[in-house]
């Protein structure tokens, strides 16, 4: 800005001399070039002015995605998992006073698997109503009353006061069924119970109205499977031949996993190699220990 003031001064001294001599023409035409080279120069400078005011906006623009760049990697911080929840969700389960216990046990803080709800309450995806809940020991449920019928795992299952039961992978475990249904054969009517094996085969069912020979062994009524289809325990139709010994009609068989025989029960005494067993005070169970009748033994009717 200098440069230009100074010259704009010399072109008007020059002016003010007019035109007494031709070297007034030559200084006039002199301050006319000096006057078109300080409006270039100052043209240029302007430019130049302009491209560092580019050069400015440029830089901002970079900044400002300096900016996105920070406002992404604040985004990412925020869109880290948040911390793992607790049985019933981010809220605290509304336990009713005294309620909650460690299997059965007193409980502290948090260090419990059973309590009473006291609130209808949305856990693990099922609604369960008011009552009892039960958890694993890593904090999956596996116990509680619906407050509506619901399918869980596929099967239609009956709300309160019915309790469903998961195994802690979610799956079903046993319900009372809201729909006649048929699972790997057998049917299973409306308020039977649903009772299978984490991988999905029926576990127990009742044969209402009906026998059924299974593995050679005429059965009727309540029946329970091994996992992987073979049979753990039936009530005799017919009379039968178990491990070379006759049994009566309406005898319960409990079988190992191995196929020997675990335990019998009849209300009238019962024949075993020769042998009669009244086991009235036992509550006719006869309970085998090792392949053979053991009158003392106890836990064969327990599964």
């Amino acid at each position: 800005m200098g440069i230009v003031f100074a010259v704009s001064l010399a072109a008007i001294s020059v002016a003010g001399c007019g035109k007494k001599k031709d070297g007034g023409g030559d200084q006039a035409k002199a301050a006319g070039s000096a006057d078109q080279t300080a409006g270039s120069a100052a043209a240029a400078t302007d430019d130049k002015a302009a491209g560092s005011g580019s050069a400015a906006a440029a830089t901002d623009d970079k900044a400002a995605g300096s900016g996105s760049a920070a406002a992404a990697t604040d985004d990412k911080a925020a869109a880290a998992p948040p911390a793992p929840a607790g049985k019933c969700g981010a809220q605290p389960c509304p336990c009713k006073d005294g309620t909650a216990t460690k299997s059965g046990m007193e409980a502290e803080g948090d260090d419990w698997n059973i309590c009473e709800l006291s609130a209808q309450t949305s856990i693990q995806g099922l609604d369960c109503a008011e009552g009892r809940v039960v958890f694993s020991d890593d904090g999956k449920l596996t116990e509680c009353m619906l407050a509506a019928d619901a399918k869980v795992d596929g099967y239609l299952c009956r709300g309160t006061p019915n309790s469903v039961s998961l195994y802690p992978s979610g799956k079903l475990k046993s319900c009372s069924s809201g729909e006649n249904v048929e699972i790997g054969g057998y049917k299973i009517a409306t308020y039977q119970s649903v009772d299978l094996h984490e991988d999905g085969t029926v576990r127990s069912v009742f044969l209402k109205g009906e026998n059924r020979d299974i593995d050679g062994v005429p059965c009727t009524g309540g029946m329970r499977f091994f996992q992987g289809g073979k049979l753990q325990m039936c009530t005799l139709a017919a009379d039968a031949t178990i491990a070379d010994n006759k049994l009566k009609a309406g005898t319960m068989v409990v079988w190992n996993d191995d196929g020997s025989v675990r335990g019998l029960w009849n209300e009238k005494p019962i024949t075993w190699a020769k042998k009669k067993y009244d086991q009235k005070k036992r509550g006719n169970w006869l309970c085998f220990t090792d392949g053979a009748p053991d009158p003392e033994g106890f836990g064969c009717n327990s599964f």
